[in-house]
């Protein structure tokens, strides 16, 4: 299951203002970002546009203690026009888009929506059933 968008923005925030790259100008207001994060979201859900969180985001549903600075979706290319404050900035390769939700960096890239969901559950699956098994043995 996803994280809470306040976590996820809170991951973001952290890898920009703890990357020694930034310390001496930050390339965004850190502040700004929690709520640029959740009006991403939240365009994505009103616009009804499928996608899937990859990427470094989409590791602390995962494993705890990850950062990153961007968000990488998976969804149709073509549904990114409809998601009005997405900027696009160049494609790299071409299949890929990338560009900016606001101060935030986007990464869009294509993909079979329902294919990567049923993925996605079956990973988280065999997540829940190994934490439960290794809590078990550990007396937990």
């Amino acid at each position: 299951m996803l994280q809470d968008l306040s976590s996820i923005g809170h991951i973001v925030q952290n890898a920009i203002v703890f990357n020694s790259r930034n310390w001496e100008r930050l390339p965004v207001d850190p502040n700004s970002l929690l709520q640029t994060v959740r009006r991403l979201f939240t365009s994505l859900r009103e616009h009804e546009v499928k996608y899937v969180l990859v990427g470094g985001i989409a590791l602390p549903n995962y494993v705890k203690g990850r950062n990153t600075q961007d968000i990488d979706l998976i969804m149709d290319l073509s549904d990114v026009s409809r998601i009005p404050g997405i900027k696009r900035e160049h494609r790299e390769p071409p299949s890929f888009l990338r560009g900016t939700f606001e101060a935030l960096q986007t990464y869009v890239g294509p993909g079979d929506i329902a294919k990567l969901r049923n993925i996605v559950d079956d990973i988280q699956g065999r997540i829940r059933r190994f934490q439960k098994s290794r809590a078990r043995d550990h007396g937990g």
